[in-house]
């Protein structure tokens, strides 16, 4: 039984067999989709956010998370070079600071993603409102984010690249003595764990149940609501799904990794040998890590306008299973601060 525990929780210095070669194999080719994939995607989300609608306050809370997205999809190659073992062996100070630069990044990510949460709630809660600049949040949450991730460059786990007999491997950096290190790993990781998903995912799940109760409360009041205002609240529904598919897809992605570092630090130990370089621990990590190219994928789902700027194939062929919901008629209907608007779905729920 210890012996299977070994086998499934760390992987071996060399390849047992041809089995264990695919599996490295997969998960580098799934790591260059990702990169690919979400630097295309999101390159499409900043240009309309910051281009085409830059004053929208959702749409530059979502270009912020495209930013955040990019950063992680650019450290990932990088980590590939300064992660080598070569380049472990010479210092390891550049691969712990992309580490953390990519820690970083998934903070600014969920912190804006809470954020975006409130800001649909206090426009669905007074509609009239003038809304606040999201600048000075965005500001705040690259700070924040920066100070949280200060305790990452103390006694850090790696990934070892390109190794002389293996394409993934792992190893500890900064380490101190046994005993200290592996505290400072376990409070690390509890630290993160609460920090970077639960209180965030707790703000989103609060914020959306609330826009969600106003809405169904402002559509049951019948006759007395009027005909525009009933366009209005349907098209901020439809907003509130594509961005609560959004966090459904943060639940999927980071929940596995999440657990698998509480079970091992707290009830069961996965990593006898300090690190964790099996292929499920990979598998696992790579999910997370591919959550910086949902949202591109769902906006193209969703909204007409990101589907025209991505021209991602996959994205027209969602387009065509539905036909294009003609909300610019409705939209022309809704003035808000006396401006018209163009079609595209999120332009006409977040002024």
């Amino acid at each position: 039984m210890e012996d299977v525990h070994y086998i499934y929780c760390h992987t071996p210095e060399k390849y047992d067999d041809k089995r264990d070669f695919y599996n490295d194999l997969i998960i580098f080719a799934l790591y260059l989709l990702t990169v690919l994939s979400s630097l295309y995607g999101n390159i499409a989300v900043c240009y309309v956010s910051f281009v085409l609608r830059p004053h929208s306050t959702t749409y530059l809370l979502i270009g912020n998370m495209a930013v955040s997205d990019l950063l992680s999809a650019v450290v990932i190659p990088l980590q590939w070079f300064f992660c080598s073992t070569d380049m472990l062996n010479i210092n390891e100070r550049p691969c712990g600071t992309f580490k953390s630069l990519q820690v970083v990044s998934y903070f600014i990510s969920t912190f804006t993603m809470a954020l975006i949460a409130i800001d649909r709630y206090l426009i669905l809660r007074n509609p009239l409102a003038r809304r606040v600049k999201p600048f000075p949040s965005i500001i705040i949450i690259w700070l924040s984010s920066l100070i949280l991730n200060i305790p990452t460059l103390f006694v850090m786990r790696v990934s070892e690249f390109f190794t002389p007999t293996r394409m993934f491997y792992c190893r500890i950096v900064f380490k101190m003595n046994p005993t200290t290190s592996a505290l400072v790993r376990k409070y690390r990781v509890s630290f993160l764990v609460i920090t970077q998903y639960f209180i965030p995912l707790l703000i989103a799940t609060t914020f959306y149940s609330l826009c969600i109760k106003i809405i169904l409360s402002r559509q049951r009041i019948g006759e007395c609501t009027t005909e525009q205002e009933r366009r209005f609240f349907n098209s901020k529904l439809r907003t509130i799904k594509m961005l609560f598919l959004s966090l459904i897809a943060f639940i999927i992605g980071w929940l596995p990794v999440h657990l698998m570092h509480l079970v091992d630090f707290y009830i069961y130990p996965l990593m006898p040998k300090q690190c964790n370089s099996s292929f499920t621990y990979n598998f696992f990590y790579w999910l997370a890590i591919s959550s910086i190219i949902y949202n591109p994928l769902i906006y193209c789902w969703f909204d007409q306008k990101f589907r025209s700027i991505a021209m991602l194939s996959l994205c027209r062929k969602m387009g065509e299973r539905k036909p294009k919901p003609n909300i610019t008629k409705s939209f022309k209907m809704i003035p808000i601060r006396g401006r018209d608007k163009s079609s595209s779905l999120i332009t006409s729920t977040t002024e």
